[in-house]
């Protein structure tokens, strides 16, 4: 919603903390149980000049129930003040996109390299623009539904992401991508502005996920449904590792945090290698991945033993839960617990003794095995 900057010059105090509002209203009509109204759209793609003077937004996209779309536009605010972004190519305005050097339909993605040119990732136009920074342009690199761009600091090479994206108004896309054409999820390396020439294409080892199933993403079809598909999906380049190296979200969260979790892979041979998969090492220390339903999360603690529990909701929309994951503070691991019932709060007496809060009651167990201390006498 706000751009705000945090000066390391403790005599620059030209730039306030809460800088200026980068947000564009977007005009919805009401559907279905949507309400409708003016909504505030922030950018979800910025890039710097190099210079340090400028920078760039683009990709103010909305995804709210039966209503995608975008602006489709490029915005940009100077450092030096303290104003709002204004627009810079294309159109600000609802509905307005265009197929003109300057003109977009729904662009993705913003870069700069060293000299300053700002590249732009026109989606629904299959295409790069490439500007000066007075505006000028410089030419257009075709290219197959591009989401990300990065620039190499070094050689000017660009690389560009692609998979599915489905947005604008899903009854537009339709026309725009008639039949739902398949989109490969790729990583396509071009050369420097002067002569782009492809070089080398990856694929990229995303998720996708359908009413049935996850399942690894293969020429999905896009652009022509409701659904906000892809934007979970998120990629960046490191050029500054000894290789370059591709920093990779390849699916949801909710498909489970060892898939939707950070990969890292080095280009060779055509191909991306896997050089760290955090996933993998998310699942050695925690046992349970998968988000509990609504965000419920609760936490006790074992005064006799001093360990950690993590309590989750995991019974659909009730509030109860039926395991818990124990840590141990002193080495930092942890493991699930199986608990003997179902659920919807937990704690522990100074002696180390659990209690359940169930449905009809406060149920006592030993939690070392898990068997039932009585209330009364006999069991």
């Amino acid at each position: 919603d706000r751009l705000n900057r945090l000066s390391m010059e403790a005599s620059n105090g030209a730039q306030v903390l809460q800088g200026p509002g980068v947000t564009l209203t977007a005009s919805l009509g009401g559907i279905h149980e949507f309400r409708g109204g003016n909504y505030e759209i922030g950018p979800r793609s910025l890039a710097f000049s190099p210079d340090g003077k400028w920078l760039y937004l683009t990709c103010f996209f909305w995804s709210y129930p039966w209503h995608q779309g975008a602006f489709h536009g490029v915005a940009r605010m100077a450092m030096d003040s303290n104003d709002p972004p204004v627009l810079w190519k294309g159109s600000l305005t609802q509905k307005k996109v265009g197929e003109a050097p300057a003109d977009f339909i729904q662009p993705m993605s913003v870069a700069c390299d060293g000299a300053g040119r700002v590249y732009v990732a026109d989606y629904f136009n299959d295409r790069i623009q490439v500007f000066e920074a007075d505006g000028k342009f410089v030419k257009s690199i075709p290219s197959n539904k591009p989401v990300k761009i990065c620039i190499h600091p070094a050689t000017g090479d660009v690389y560009v992401f692609s998979w599915v994206v489905s947005s604008i108004d899903w009854l537009d896309a339709i026309k725009k991508n008639p039949g739902c054409l398949e989109v490969p999820a790729t990583l396509t390396q071009y050369g420097p502005v002067a002569n782009p020439e492809k070089k080398t294409v990856y694929s990229l080892p995303l998720w996708w996920k359908t009413y049935e199933s996850v399942h690894p993403y293969d020429k999905q079809k896009g652009g022509c449904t409701h659904m906000p598909d892809g934007w979970w999906n998120a990629a960046e380049m490191d050029f500054r590792a000894s290789e370059p190296t591709v920093w990779l979200i390849p699916a949801a969260a909710g498909w489970g945090y060892d898939r939707a979790a950070v990969k890292l892979y080095t280009l060779k041979d055509g191909k991306l290698v896997l050089k760290r998969d955090t996933g993998l090492e998310l699942k050695k220390k925690i046992p349970i991945l998968q988000p509990p339903p609504f965000a419920r999360q609760r936490m006790c603690v074992n005064p006799a033993t001093g360990n950690l529990y993590v309590l989750e909701q995991d019974n659909g929309t009730d509030k109860n839960f039926c395991r818990v994951t124990e840590f141990n503070p002193e080495t930092g691991k942890a493991k699930a617990v199986e608990l003997p019932c179902h659920a919807e709060d937990m704690c522990f007496d100074l002696e180390g003794m659990a209690y359940l809060r169930v449905d009809p009651g406060v149920i006592r167990f030993d939690p070392t095995s898990w068997r039932e201390i009585p209330w009364d006498y006999g069991e």
